[in-house]
């Protein structure tokens, strides 16, 4: 499995606010700014299998519908979102809690209602139902793993849903990111969030968007491994569509690792993207990746091939082997 893939699934930690809306100087980009490498095929395909992976992991919808995720480390983060995502917001009241961790330290907990600015779209206020939690050295044991957390989360949706739905997240506060640290006899990681994103939904479209920095630094049967991800920078987040028609994507990203240096570039789908509705490959569109001077557009086709022009004149095919390789290989 893409091991970038599997680090941006994990991403999705939980959801945080500030009051009145979201906070972009809370949620600003801080990865990579090298210029990506795109001057062959093995560029065009090392990226298009991290692009896969990035996309589908953080971005709600999906990119890659075939992607896998770890069962066992998706479950200690999930645990995360366990102490506010099982409670519902009430419709009027206001409550504070501070619940003591099995293992020392506590969660406070606070929900409610209130007005919240959707910033990242065109500041419309919505009156929506929040909760919110703080992790104080909160420690907790689930089987042979122990998992701390600490840093601030909260996420909210209207009371009333009507033709158009609304949703929020911010993970972190006031620039600290919200932390998770697992700990068990053959893996021990530790990751951290600062994001910010808003999601509005009608019968007919998706959208969401965010600008999020997740970060992971993770040793499995002793092998190490560290990763840098971000979406989006203050005043561009990045954008992922959904109507019947396709996906699309836009935004800029970057990605550094301990197994490749990585870079910075822009995502754009001058063709909606479209997938193949039983196995779920892409199986049309368009997507170009630009950085710096390079850039990479990939044309996908209905056979699960694709074809791709370098900025560099280089151009080729990409058999749908070889696609399924890059978005399921390890190379970063």
């Amino acid at each position: 499995m893409n091991t970038v893939r599997r680090l941006a699934a994990l991403a999705i930690v939980g959801s945080v606010a500030a009051c009145g809306g979201g906070s972009e100087d809370n949620a600003q980009s801080g990865g990579n700014n090298t210029d990506l490498t795109l001057n062959d095929k093995s560029d065009a395909l090392k990226e298009i299998g991290v692009v896969s992976g990035i996309v589908d992991g953080i971005s709600r919808g999906g990119f890659n519908v075939n992607s896998t995720k770890s069962s066992n480390q998706s479950k200690g983060l999930k645990s995360t979102k366990s102490h506010f995502e099982s409670a519902t917001p009430s419709n009027k009241s206001r409550y504070k809690t501070v619940e003591q961790c099995s293992g020392g330290g506590t969660i406070d907990s606070n929900d409610g209602e209130k007005e919240y600015a959707f910033n990242l779209f065109d500041n419309q206020s919505v009156s929506v139902n929040f909760f919110s939690f703080n992790g104080n050295n909160c420690v907790e044991q689930n089987g042979d793993s122990t998992f701390t957390y600490n840093g601030y989360s909260e996420f909210g949706y209207p009371n009333n849903e009507g033709s158009t739905s609304y949703f929020y997240y911010e993970d972190g506060k006031n620039g600290q990111p919200i932390v998770s640290e697992i700990e068990s006899s053959s893996f021990n990681a530790k990751y951290s969030e600062l994001g910010l994103g808003q999601e509005i939904t009608t019968s007919t479209r998706f959208e969401s968007r965010e600008i999020t920095t997740y970060s992971a630094d993770i040793t499995e049967d002793g092998d190490a491994y560290d990763a840098t991800i971000s979406l989006g920078k203050t005043g561009t987040p990045f954008v992922e569509i959904v109507t019947q028609n396709g996906t699309s994507v836009s935004g800029p990203f970057s990605y550094s690792t301990s197994e490749c240096r990585g870079g910075s570039g822009t995502l754009s789908t001058p063709v909606v993207l479209t997938f193949d509705q039983d196995d779920g490959f892409l199986n049309g569109g368009q997507l170009k990746l630009v950085s710096g001077n390079s850039s990479a557009t990939y044309t996908f086709n209905q056979d699960g091939s694709a074809t791709y022009q370098l900025g560099n004149g280089a151009s080729g095919t990409l058999s749908k082997d070889e696609l399924s390789a890059a978005v399921d290989g390890d190379d970063c």
